[in-house]
């Protein structure tokens, strides 16, 4: 698994887990790492998250706008400045500037405090404050403005084509300090911008009508003052230049402006190329490392099943795969997929499945039982058409190094266990001798396909409470040979091997297994909801791979 990114507020990278806006879910999302749980003290009382925004972490669907949060800042600031967090949301280009300047600082008044000024604000005259007091301070923050104004603030918010040297001001309180002027907005801007003009050239009124923000002024450009008509409120105004940085290099006497722009014109399109250059040069990297791992695993795979074929090897019985090892996403997937669907309740819960790890068992002893085996039933007759069985497709794709023989009806398919289990079926295999007697359909060991019908057993599922335990649980993926099954109609409790193929004529020999269907009656009122396969000879079943899990 790769790491987690860093937080984009205070640029820690989170050990457990890391938060972003999903605008396509209209809530945050989290992903964590296989270890981590949940963290409750790190959430608010009035939001947790629920099953559905926990994301694996090999799935990265992380924003393009990189906004991306550990815990602690998500409940100090996150959770406030998003939509459905509060009141407070703030448009993303405030957002990146208020990441640097302010904290907050209560959830009525003026919530937000900017740390560099000392002053607190609301939404709007914050996004206001920030532009014309910080903007500056922000590298890139043009890439951060579109193109046109997007909400009415107290702002004259301006295209990257359109730059005012002048603003105009209103005096909101205090004795006219630095912070005591807020600027109109950008329709009131150009409105009395235009008046003023008309009045230099003595071609204009000295007091006009302005309206913005819902009230309507009486402004005197000549005392340089507005009288809210509503209110007869008074407050003085100023035309004021705006300071803006000389940028990297000084225009020189004679210079040509237009060659300039061009030339950074052409800069900047020079960068975007270079930048989608690397964007599609990481993405090739990326691709090839994928390739790569896929090829050594599977080369790995390949090796593993020539031992079986013809060496003996004295490999320990447990080998665990790598993180990062593909195999391992793939039988997540293929486990979640295993959930048939109309299967709700204790089901859903293998929807979510998360694998924690993947180990192949050896155990050459067993595997040469399995293969002779094997051969015997190959040596009987052929199967009829009616009796193939069709199994996970899933299953085999993720297990794709696994050469299996439809010929006899050998299969992929998963048995749910205790964890205090796992040693002696890898050790011993899945002795039938040992099986539950009154087991619905006889006396053997039980198989399905279906991943929900295997969490009922696997340590994962408290049957009490008749839904998670919050242990980790256990499935074995296993390859089993089903030969001639033997389809039940409804319960078998008296069987202790295979039964007869023809009743009639025990001279036809043994079926291989046999095979519950869902829907039929399991003899308890009730009918047979998943498929189980059930086989009497422990050399018919190879235990595969140990796959832990969790469920939310």
């Amino acid at each position: 698994m790769t790491g987690l990114p860093g937080c984009s507020r205070c640029g820690l990278t989170p050990v457990d887990m890391v938060g972003f806006w999903d605008d396509g879910y209209d809530r945050f999302r989290w992903i964590r790492t296989y270890s981590s749980s949940v963290l409750a003290p790190f959430f608010h009382e009035e939001w947790c998250p629920s099953s559905m925004d926990w994301l694996p972490a090999w799935q990265h669907p992380f924003p393009q706008n990189g906004r991306i949060y550990c815990p602690s800042c998500w409940r100090s600031w996150a959770w406030y400045v998003k939509e459905g967090g509060s009141a407070y949301a703030l448009p993303e280009r405030c957002e990146a500037l208020a990441s640097a300047h302010v904290e907050i600082k209560s959830k009525r008044g003026g919530p937000f405090l900017c740390v560099t000024c000392n002053k607190a604000f609301n939404k709007k005259t914050l996004e206001s404050h920030l532009l014309l007091y910080h903007r500056k301070d922000q590298p890139n923050w043009k890439a951060l403005q579109s193109s046109e104004v997007e909400t009415q603030t107290t702002l004259m918010w301006v295209s990257d084509d359109y730059h005012l040297d002048l603003s105009w001001e209103f005096q909101a309180k205090g004795s006219g300090g630095y912070d005591d002027w807020q600027p109109f907005m950008q329709g009131a801007q150009e409105e009395l911008e235009t008046h003023f003009k008309l009045l230099q050239q003595q071609t204009g009124p000295s007091e006009v009508i302005v309206s913005t923000n819902g009230y309507s002024y009486a402004v005197d450009l000549n005392a340089m003052t507005q009288r809210n008509l509503k209110t007869n409120r008074t407050r003085s105004i100023r035309r004021q230049e705006v300071k803006k940085d000389s940028g990297p290099k000084q225009l020189e006497q004679g210079s040509d402006l237009a060659d300039l722009l061009a030339e950074r014109d052409q800069l900047k399109k020079d960068l975007n190329n270079q930048r989608t250059k690397v964007k599609a040069l990481t993405e090739q990297v990326a691709a090839l490392q994928k390739d790569l791992e896929a090829v050594e695993h599977c080369q790995q795979m390949t090796f593993q099943e020539s031992w079986r074929a013809s060496a003996q090897l004295g490999l320990r019985i447990f080998h665990r795969l790598a993180a990062k090892d593909p195999v391992i996403w793939k039988l997540q997937e293929a486990l979640r997929a295993a959930c048939t669907d109309g299967h709700y309740n204790q089901c859903g819960y293998m929807r979510f499945v998360t694998v924690v790890s993947v180990e192949q068992i050896h155990n050459t002893q067993l595997w040469n039982s399995y293969e002779f085996r094997k051969e015997q039933i190959r040596k009987e007759e052929s199967l009829p058409a009616s009796h193939v069985i069709q199994a996970n497709k899933e299953l085999s794709k993720a297990c794709s190094w696994a050469r299996l023989d439809a010929d006899i009806n050998e299969v992929l398919v998963l048995h749910g266990t205790l964890p205090e289990n796992v040693d002696k079926i890898a050790s011993g295999g899945f002795d039938e001798r040992l099986a539950r007697q009154g087991g619905l359909f006889g006396q053997g060991s039980y198989f399905t396909d279906e991943s929900c019908k295997s969490f009922q057993y696997s340590g994962a599922y408290d049957r009490h409470a008749a839904g998670p335990s919050g242990c980790e649980g256990c499935i074995i993926i296993s390859r089993v040979v089903l030969g001639y099954p033997y389809f039940a109609t409804g319960q078998m409790k008296h069987l202790k091997t295979e039964p007869f193929r023809d009743d009639s004529d025990p001279s036809k020999g043994h079926c291989h297994c046999v095979v519950a269907s869902s829907g039929i009656s399991n003899g308890q009122g009730a009918t047979q909801v998943h498929r189980e396969f059930v086989v009497f000879n422990r050399y018919q079943a190879y235990p595969e791979l140990l796959v832990r899990f969790r469920v939310p």
